[in-house]
């Protein structure tokens, strides 16, 4: 493995030895945000291998719904409140995810600079799977 200096974070250093019902968390060297993991080093393929100082990042910021808001509420929230939320976009990427019922209503309502994003997505497609929206319906 290269050695990028005493104050650069290696991936596999990051890890402990945990279970995978157990996420970690692991903050990146001069940096504000963190990343949670839920698996063992052994398990990351070789590639994976290297250090976090060296990848120019934007930072993310999400919202995510669960299972709250009304049709009222995503119609009425993105123009009131995230449309008027100022960032950078070239420093940060802005996202939320409401929940799948109202995804097309906060697309129609939310600005351009921000994202929306699905909470889930099946590992199936389409079929006879209770509850779960496939990636080509989303």
């Amino acid at each position: 493995m290269k050695s990028f200096g005493d104050n650069t974070m290696k991936l596999v250093d990051n890890f402990r030895d945990a279970q995978f019902s157990k996420p970690m968390k692991m903050q990146a060297q001069n940096r504000s945000s963190v990343v949670t993991m839920a698996a063992k080093k052994d398990d990351l393929p070789d590639e994976s291998i290297g250090d976090w100082g060296s990848y120019d990042r934007n930072y993310v910021i999400g919202g995510n719904w669960k299972s709250n808001g009304d049709y009222e509420f995503a119609n009425s929230f993105p123009k009131e409140v995230l449309n008027k939320a100022t960032f950078d976009k070239k420093k940060v990427e802005v996202c939320v995810a409401p929940t799948d019922l109202h995804l097309t209503t906060v697309q129609k309502n939310i600005s351009d600079d921000i994202n929306v994003m699905a909470q889930d997505v099946s590992q199936y497609g389409r079929g006879a799977y209770t509850g779960n929206i496939t990636a080509d319906q989303l």
